[in-house]
């Protein structure tokens, strides 16, 4: 796998825990993953990786 693939990865799926802990409910938590599939789904990888300031 790509190194910076993977870094991508680990850094989307930790600010998703993150914020699902904040959740007191199932549709929070749903919403919150929602959230961030769209935003993924709208940006190029190098805009996702300026956004977690990772690139």
């Amino acid at each position: 796998m790509n190194p910076e693939i993977k870094i991508y990865i680990v850094a989307v799926l930790r600010r998703i825990r993150s914020s699902i802990e904040k959740c007191s409910s199932i549709e929070c938590a749903l919403s919150v993953i929602d959230t961030y599939i769209e935003a993924i789904d709208e940006k190029t990888s190098s805009e996702i990786l300026r956004t977690l300031g990772l690139y």
